[in-house]
């Protein structure tokens, strides 16, 4: 039965690529039995053919460029129902698959043994046949269909003959007790197929066609849960194998400063995922920049990445494999392109091709000289047109031997599952609660988060990867830790791998804040009672504030009951006691503590007041001596002062 290797949950890939397996001789193997020949129309022989017919109809089929299609129907004996050469267009091999009958009646079915080895070796022997239409330069693909396999049947045995044989395939297409059986599974071998349904009637839709289409054109598949295609382990993209160029195959260029964009399909990356390798055939040594670029509208592009690749001498000759290191594997989405540029000439070969001849040969390959150094993130019309005096060219019928390898991108997840923090609940809007990382961010990748639940009094800030207060958080009822707010955060990459976090931020009330207690402040030993001395300033910082209640603690350094702490209304005062004594001599200092409390916590503070001695005033008394000694010495003074005086009258009245 035509069952091809894909179970629906379970998909194993081979080292395939997104250039589609569409160049291939298929021979279908249908079971014709009685279980198909059911007595109602329609039965599943219907459906069967059916389905094979919507398979077809997704084929690319020509005679020389793409598929041809032969026919076997088998029950205990087979029979060729029309060979590879016998119809060459799509529309006459349908018609063919849906007029197959039998005149067999059904009572006749009965006791049948249908023997898919039978049809295998009849497709081998009678339809692969190069006078029938077999290319001995396309690969074979035995396509058969089964309900069951009767333990006399040995399609193994057939299938691994014919694998061995050469290019060779084996796959299956299995209903009802066949998807269950072993032998199903192991006639392929590890390079079949199989795909199975319940039955035909339940896999007769054109979504099963195009996905088993998919499955055989070898190119990534579908995940319906997230619709993008992934990137596998394969190669992703190339024309001409790299590892297969010689230098008589080569063509290399020698224009000097020129940079490439490869548009046709075949180069379009169609899925999700991460470069991993490039590959390709070098003409010179000098450094290749690899570039991606994404659409922007029309002909233009912009770059995401440049990737360096440094060719020496030494690697002329023969392809160079470059695997790129984990940290610097470039993020790719559907319609990205390939391009790359060289300072010197093209490193890059390529082959000359006519698309009459090879439909897949490119016809969209574009051109300019760049002599700039190329930027991330600049914009560039690929149009045919004079760009700074240089013209982008078109150049048809030409495969540059570049291959391009590609993987699934690395899932993204939260550093943590669970963030816990704490904050005091008068923290103004824009405070940080927390920061996280995102792992798994493969480079020029974008994420994008989004709530599944939010909370308006957290705020994620993107660019520092924080969460933040994001409205003014309510006054909480208890010191310790509350469950405050709760929020989910999920981030998304470009593959729409996805991880979620929970942040939980526990709200607590803060105590009150003493703002300006001095260091030290002073009294003298002669200070009376009763007197102001410093006014203590303090809030709680709640909102609305909690009302506080400051106090002096017992705890003094001395005991002293010299100081009290007094409430007006508004402010706590510090007065001395009304019968305050101070004395230097017996204590020079004291140690006080504030506490002050709103009912949740309690703040303490403490003051160092200085006892400053007082010193009594002393003024000095002469001995008698003293004066007596004054007295006498003025006596000459006064004398010759005298004298003096009367000289000068003397000297300016009566001379």
């Amino acid at each position: 039965m035509l069952f091809i290797l894909l179970i629906f949950s379970a998909i194993k890939l081979t080292d395939s690529w997104c250039r589609p397996t569409e160049r291939a001789d298929v021979v279908f193997i249908i079971e014709e039995s009685y279980s198909m020949g059911e007595m109602v129309f329609p039965s599943e022989w219907d459906y069967q053919k059916s389905f094979l017919a919507k398979i077809v109809d997704q084929m690319y089929i020509d005679p020389n460029n793409g598929i041809r299609v032969g026919g076997v129907t088998y029950n205990n004996e087979p029979t060729v129902r029309f060979y590879l050469d016998t119809h060459t267009t799509k529309s006459d091999i349908i018609d063919a698959i849906l007029n197959i009958g039998t005149t067999r009646r059904e009572s006749v079915y009965e006791n049948d043994t249908d023997l898919v080895y039978k049809g295998l070796e009849t497709a081998y022997d009678s339809v692969f046949l190069s006078s029938r239409g077999d290319r001995a330069d396309a690969p074979n693909y035995y396509i058969y269909t089964t309900d069951y396999i009767f333990p006399d049947d040995d399609p193994y045995t057939s299938g691994l003959n014919i694998r061995f044989s050469g290019d060779s395939y084996i796959w299956a297409l299995g209903v009802k007790s066949a998807v269950t059986q072993s032998a199903l599974v192991q006639s392929v071998g590890s390079d079949g197929r199989y795909y199975t349904g319940s039955s035909f009637r339940t896999l007769n839709t054109v979504d099963h066609a195009k996905e088993f289409w998919e499955l055989f054109r070898g190119c990534p598949l579908i995940d319906p849960s997230a619709g993008i295609y992934y990137c596998f382990s394969v190669p992703l993209l190339y024309f001409e194998d790299p590892a297969l160029a010689t230098s008589s195959t080569e063509t290399c260029e020698q224009d000097e400063e020129m940079m490439f964009l490869l548009q046709d399909s075949m180069f379009e990356i169609d899925c999700c995922g991460i470069i991993t390798a490039w590959e390709f055939y070098p003409c010179a040594p000098g450094v290749v920049q690899f570039m991606v670029w994404s659409l922007v509208s029309g002909s233009t592009y912009v770059l995401k990445a440049i990737q360096e690749v440094h060719v020496t001498v030494g690697d002329l000759g023969t392809s160079v494999n470059y695997t790129i290191p984990e940290e610097d594997r470039i993020a790719i989405v559907a319609g990205d392109r390939i391009g790359w540029r060289t300072k010197t000439k093209n490193i890059i070969s390529y082959q000359s091709c006519d698309y009459q001849k090879d439909r897949y040969c490119p016809q969209n390959t574009y051109r300019t000289k760049f002599t700039d150094e190329p930027s991330e993130y600049m914009q560039f019309d690929w149009s045919e047109h004079l760009v700074n005096s240089s013209h982008v060219e078109k150049l048809p019928n030409r495969g540059y031997t570049l291959k391009v390898y590609a993987n699934n991108n690395t899932q993204v997840s939260f550093d943590e599952s669970y963030y816990l923090t704490s904050a005091a609940d008068h923290w103004p809007i824009g405070t940080r609660f927390t920061s996280f990382e995102i792992l798994g961010q493969d480079y020029k990748e974008n994420v994008t988060f989004s709530w599944i639940m939010e909370s308006p009094y957290i705020y994620l800030n993107e660019s520092y990867r924080s969460i933040q207060v994001g409205r003014a958080l309510q006054r909480a009822g208890r010191p310790y830790g509350m469950l405050g707010y709760i929020a989910q955060l999920q981030v998304v990459d470009t593959c729409r791998h996805t991880s979620t976090a929970t942040f939980s931020v526990e709200t607590f009330n803060r105590p009150p804040v003493i703002t300006n207690l001095p260091k030290e402040m002073s009294v003298l030993e002669t200070q009376k009672g009763d007197e102001f001395l410093y006014k203590v300033d303090v809030h709680d910082p709640s909102v609305p504030p909690d009302p506080v209640c400051c106090t002096l603690l017992e705890n003094a350094r001395p005991k002293t009951v010299n100081f009290e702490l007094r409430h007006n209304g508004s402010d706590f005062l510090l007065y001395t006691f009304n019968e305050s004594v101070f004395s230097y001599h017996n204590i020079n200092s004291y140690m006080l503590n504030v506490c002050c409390e709103d009912g949740f916590g309690t703040v303490q503070g403490i003051i160092k007041i200085d006892v400053k001695q007082v010193k009594a005033k002393k003024y000095y008394k002469p001995p008698p001596w003293f004066v007596i000694a004054m007295v006498a010495s003025l006596i000459p003074i006064s004398v010759l002062v005298t004298s003096a005086c009367v000289l000068l009258v003397q000297t300016f009245f009566f001379d």
